[in-house]
């Protein structure tokens, strides 16, 4: 939920003094990159700004940072919606379609902020005040992202405690960035005299005003305090004296002196008001009027209104004047004053008071937090039991999670409910360790019995969806469909998300188990039982269908199903379904090497990666790595490289870190960077669970690397493996699996030199794949896999899918180093033009001479001697019919080999 009072610098009253000297510096910076305003508390930081902001014509946008911020997602969501009240024109469009979702990671966010500055013509300001409550990582590398990548009309202001936890020591070695600190904010003798002369305060001697300066080392809170109790005092020649008897708890005194000059309704209000890091006058009567108190609502507005007027430390948040904030320092002391006025019991049932009020105004975060600090175990569950299906059944995954993070681990250990809930998210980050040890203690806290009714029965409902699916994962398919029904049974209508889980992992059952047709027939009888203006079911339903025709095989009926639901998705804030339905059609259309298509689908599906079950966010970008690395797009490639390790380092307990390195080994291998592949394999554990994704599978990419390896112990590892695997697929009725596999068995027979096998092999491939549609499972083996074709093509093989699989070789631009080169990206090598037998190493030769390569760097491009160079193209001459380096050229130009532009 958005607060409003975030955006609001503070005020500048009339007792606030003008320090024209340090305006001046940020005004005379402006240029630069950003500006750090980092003191202890006290110093006028804030109020500084807000100065010079008032004073200046610029456009700026201020985010007041608390506690409720520290997490990326509300940082990210606040700044969103402050950027598009304060831009309009540049981030309106996507803050109205995103505000009320979760939100994409934050590299994604910082790219897209960063990209759309650049649109910004007029100099504009961005503040984050009270940046020092920042420990979230994503949030620090959001705001490096944009020191690092600096818009030339944004000026970014940090207002700090301490130095963020940032790495700008170069941009501040280099100028480009200012740093005002203490030495630069402490008052000095002429502001305190202009300070002392206002309105508020009595002259005072110079020895006195040197005095305040040295207690007070030129603290602008003590400073104003200090006059303040001035104007208290008859004599103010007493003042040292009092100084040195209590020098100390100096600023403790001062702060208490702010207090007795209160009525005692007022200080009382005051002190209640401290309960939480900001109040209104809704919230403090919800905590102050009941039957015992007798407070009047007229007399709590008018003590309100004194409070909020004669104090020097509270800060307005909204324009309206309806929510404050204490001056941090003076919260924290009024925090410890309460303690010590209120009892433990008295503060705890102000906290639940203020649970419940934020719980009617809809903020539950807040009310999780209010009642941690009430101690009340019940209330807190009860939020979590009454609210966590809602947040499911709209994808909020991610706010879920971090109610979870709130709550203290003791709680957790002893709550079914949240256990279960906790059970679940294990499942879904993969972590089926923490499962394990979560669920015996859920067993503990609720031991099973078949008469189980009411929450003890949803409970272990939710158990057994996590534990269903990893039944299925170790193939005990009958037991997966027991809990997976026995769950459905149990599930309450509005666990609406958690029983869609349940419904396809029993469907996803059933197909293993080959009964198809009762799956189709259970689906089927769903979808017609959904009102046709439930829109979000359908598209729940329709990514349903399309991972089990994924898991299937059928790869047309994949990319129906996905394409139906991206429709759907439109009008829905379901992103999770979003993601699986574009990840999908993305892989499919890859399957299929229709690589425009699967690069188009995964365009805008960056930001929502991080949502939903992480296999499903990792094989999306998995997928999208695999298309880059077909289109030969390096620089792209290496950033989702780059975000797969990122995506990873969120997950250090499963094996997701694992498979990245796996993938990253994959693409070596087809790149045939051998070397490379061998050093990431030592990172990977090509056995993380049994396969069950899509379309990537890393225990085919050890087998693959065995192949590549050739040695006669790795090839029959390999054939060990293999073997096993399409034993798995076969008995689990995995067709994706299969597919995938079949080609390399092939290549397997092949290099062991069992030819016959080869060709029952490759033709049992070639059929399957036909069938399907398929084509990439032929080209990721790479250039091994090259060299089979090869050898077929010469010696007559005939099938009517080869030459489909043989055409899709040539047009793959194997060698990805030419695709950053500008080279023609759909070079073609037609089989029949004149009865020319060029291998796809000599086209990439040709290339190599029509951009003037010279032998030299033609051998150190390839990695082989200059001799050999000169011994492939005297080859390649022969077959050309050609004696030089230029009829070369002409010649695969005319025979159609490759293309070039010729407007160049």
């Amino acid at each position: 939920m958005i607060q409003n009072t975030k955006f609001h610098r503070p005020k500048i009253n009339n007792d606030i003094i003008t320090r024209n000297r340090l305006s001046s510096i940020i005004e005379n910076n402006v240029n630069k990159t950003a500006t750090l305003v980092i003191a202890p508390t006290g110093y006028g930081k804030s109020i500084l700004v807000s100065q010079w902001l008032e004073s200046s014509s610029k456009y700026y946008c201020w985010l007041s940072i608390d506690d409720d911020l520290n997490a990326a997602d509300s940082f990210f969501r606040h700044l969103l919606y402050g950027l598009s009240k304060k831009l309009p024109g540049i981030f309106n469009r996507y803050v109205s379609a995103n505000i009320n979702s979760d939100l994409p990671p934050e590299k994604v966010i910082a790219d897209y902020i960063t990209n759309e500055f650049c649109n910004v013509n007029e100099e504009f300001i961005l503040v984050f005040d009270d940046y020092h409550l920042i420990s979230d990582p994503q949030i620090n590398r959001f705001v490096e992202t944009l020191i690092h990548s600096p818009s030339p009309k944004v000026h970014l202001v940090l207002i700090s405690r301490k130095k963020p936890d940032i790495n700008i020591s170069k941009q501040l070695s280099f100028g480009e960035l200012k740093e005002i600190g203490v030495t630069d904010l402490i008052i000095n003798n002429e502001e305190l005299e202009v300070l002392s002369q206002s309105t508020h305060y009595r002259s005072i001697k110079p020895d006195v005003a040197q005095t305040i300066l040295n207690y007070t080392e030129g603290w602008v809170i003590g400073v104003k305090m200090a006059l303040l109790y001035c104007s208290n005092q008859n004599n103010s020649d007493t003042l040292e004296y009092k100084f040195e008897l209590n020098k100390s708890h100096f600023k403790e005194y001062l702060l208490q002196e702010t207090i007795a000059v209160l009525s005692k309704p007022v200080q009382k209000l005051m002190l209640v008001s401290a309960i939480s890091t900001s109040f209104s006058l809704e919230f403090l009567k919800a905590i102050l009027i009941n039957e015992k108190t007798n407070y009047k609502p007229n007399d709590l507005k008018t003590h309100f209104l004194q409070l909020v007027t004669s104090s020097q430390f509270i800060i307005s948040l909204d324009e309206d004047g309806n929510w404050y904030r204490y001056h941090h320092y003076y919260f924290d002391f009024l925090s410890e004053l309460l303690k010590k006025t209120k009892t433990k019991v008295e503060i705890q049932g102000m906290h639940k008071k203020a649970g419940l009020f934020y719980e009617q105004n809809q903020n539950i975060d807040k009310a999780i937090q209010h009642g941690i600090e009430a101690n009340d175990v019940k209330y807190v569950v009860g939020l979590f039991k009454k609210y966590k299906h809602s947040l499911l059944n709209k994808d909020q995954f991610t706010r879920l999670q971090k109610w979870l993070t709130l709550v203290p681990e003791q709680w957790q250990q002893n709550e079914p409910e949240i256990l279960a809930t906790r059970i679940f998210f294990h499942d879904s980050n993969a972590d089926y360790v923490a499962m394990q040890k979560d669920s015996e203690l859920f067993s503990q806290c609720t031991p099973y019995k078949k008469t189980l009714t009411g929450d003890k029965a949803r409970w272990w409902a939710e158990v057994k969806v996590a534990h269903a699916s990893l039944m299925y994962l170790t193939e005990q398919i009958d037991e997966c469909i027991a809990l997976s029904q026995d769950a459905l049974n149990k599930l309450p209508s509005e666990a609406s998300y958690v029983r869609d889980v349940a419904f396809f992992l029993k469907l996803l059952a059933l197909q293993t188990k080959n009964q198809q047709s009762i799956a189709e027939s259970e689906c089927k009888n769903v979808l017609n039982a959904i009102p046709f203006s439930d829109n979000d079911k359908r598209m729940r339903l329709f990514a349903l269908k399309a991972m089990l025709n994924a898991f299937n095989g059928d790869i047309d009926g994949t990319r129906g199903f996905a394409k139906k639901c991206i429709a759907l998705s439109k009008n829905s804030n379901l992103y999770v379904s979003k993601i699986y339905a574009h990840y999908f059609y993305q892989t499919a259309s890859y399957l299929k090497n229709d690589l425009s298509e699967a690069n188009i689908s995964g365009i805008d599906l960056n930001k929502y990666i991080y949502m939903g079950r992480p296999i499903w966010g990792l094989n999306f970008l998995i997928t999208k790595g695999f298309v880059l690395n077909a289109l030969g797009k390096r620089s792209e490639l290496k950033t989702v490289m780059n975000q797969l390790n990122e995506f990873a380092s969120n997950y250090p307990q499963t094996p997701i870190l694992s498979i990245v390195k796996a993938f990253e080994t994959d693409v070596c291998l087809i790149n045939n960077d051998i070397k490379m592949a061998r050093k990431l394999s030592a990172e990977a554990d090509f056995n993380p669970f049994p396969p069950y994704c899509f379309a990537f599978f890393p225990q085919l990419t050890q087998i693959k690397l065995w192949l590549y390896l050739r040695t006669n112990s790795k090839l029959q590892k390999a054939k060990k493996e293999l073997d096993q695997l399409i034993d798995f697929g076969i008995r689990t009725n995995r067709i994706n699996l299969l597919l995938a596999a079949k080609p390399l068995q092939a290549l397997l027979f092949f290099l062991i030199g069992d030819h016959h096998k080869c060709m029952a092999a490759f033709i049992e491939a070639l059929n399957f794949s036909y069938e399907k549609g398929v084509v990439r499972n032929f080209l990721d083996v790479g250039t091994q896999m090259q060299t089979l074709i090869e050898n077929y093509i010469y010696h007559g093989f005939t099938h009517p899918y080869f030459e489909v699989v043989h055409n899709a070789f040539l047009q793959e631009n194997i060698d990805k180093r030419f695709a950053e080169k500008s080279i023609a990206k759909d070079s073609f090598i037609n089989p029949q033009s004149g009865k020319v037998k060029i291998t796809m190493n000599e086209v990439n030769l040709l290339k190599m001479l029509h951009n003037n390569f010279q032998n030299k760097e033609i051998a150190q491009e390839i990695g082989i001697t200059t001799d050999s160079v000169k011994k492939s193209l005297y080859r390649m001459y022969k077959k050309l019919g050609v004696n030089n380096r230029s009829d070369a050229i002409y010649k695969a130009i005319e025979v159609g080999l490759f293309k070039v532009d010729n407007t160049k």
